[in-house]
């Protein structure tokens, strides 16, 4: 679960139904308003109540796939292809009236147009060293020039 709650997209978790520990997982994820979860498919028999019913709480989309186990559903979904050409009115209204409900446009807008993030490295934060160092080994040639000068005399 740690890396849903890291990532940067949205996940789809596919779980069995007899797997109580990922379900309660999911429902303290989105109790604790983990963005990162587009949804939850589980195979199998449907789970107990007590845990639907708190699925349903947290309002996240559940889809159950009573007929299909686990690996044959992942499997689907990797070998979904999905294609819309220009032809397809149906397919376009559908997912341009999805796009209309369910993004959030002004923060899709703001993450496209926002200024890049820039990660400070170590290489940018050591940019200036080579100036100080510089400026440190100035002084001190200076000040031990003026020592040296003062043991001649």
């Amino acid at each position: 679960m740690e890396s849903i709650v890291n990532s940067r997209s949205n996940a789809l978790i596919i779980t069995s139904s007899n797997r109580s520990d990922i379900l309660l997982a999911v429902v303290a994820l989105c109790f604790s308003r983990s963005p990162h979860l587009a949804g939850l498919l589980i195979s199998g028999n449907p789970p107990p109540q007590s845990i639907m019913s708190a699925l349903h709480k947290v309002n996240l989309p559940v889809l159950l796939a009573i007929e299909h186990g686990l690996y044959t559903l992942a499997s689907m979904i990797h070998d979904l292809t999905v294609k819309v050409t220009s032809d397809d009115g149906l397919k376009i209204k559908t997912l341009t009236d999805l796009f209309m409900r369910y993004v959030k446009r002004q923060c899709l807008y703001d993450a496209i147009f926002a200024p890049p993030e820039i990660k400070m490295t170590w290489q940018r934060k050591t940019i200036k060293w080579p100036s100080e160092v510089a400026r440190f080994f100035t002084y001190l040639a200076i000040f031990l020039k003026g020592k040296l000068c003062k043991k001649e005399e």
